[in-house]
């Protein structure tokens, strides 16, 4: 996508609020960003008790790096069947389950993985959140 289209959190350039979703200092995007509190996650200098997951990564321009860039393939229910109609909108719903970016290839706690970016781990949490998303209805 040319930069002048990128806006908002996805714009590099104009875009300083802490729900950016470009690295700056990394070049790349961040694909899943989550952060918050808990009573689980290390003490910081701080103070709180804040976890930080920004997984970006895909696999380097000039340097290797890890490839968290997931591609998914969603199925509709046996059920389902899609038929379009001219000027006439599809809807697909899709949920998302965040407590799977905890579990799958690797489980994810908070006491152990309390901030994770540029690491080894980042790919397990992409290997889980990949699996987060399913298709609840078609209309």
């Amino acid at each position: 996508m040319p930069l002048a289209n990128r806006k908002g959190v996805l714009d590099p350039a104009a875009y300083k609020g802490d729900e950016n979703m470009y690295w700056g200092w990394n070049t790349g995007y961040i694909f899943f960003k989550m952060e918050g509190q808990s009573d689980s996650a290390q003490l910081n200098k701080a103070g709180t008790r804040k976890y930080m997951y920004h997984i970006g990564l895909y696999g380097g321009m000039n340097t290797p790096t890890i490839n968290n860039i997931k591609q998914i393939d969603l199925a509709l229910s046996d059920k389902s069947s899609v038929r379009v109609k001219n000027n006439k909108p599809l809807l697909v719903e899709i949920n998302a389950d965040i407590m799977q970016a905890f579990t799958g290839a690797g489980d994810l706690k908070i006491a152990e993985h309390t901030v994770v970016m540029v690491s080894p781990f980042s790919a397990v949490i992409a290997n889980n959140y990949a699996k987060m998303f399913k298709v609840v209805g078609v209309k």
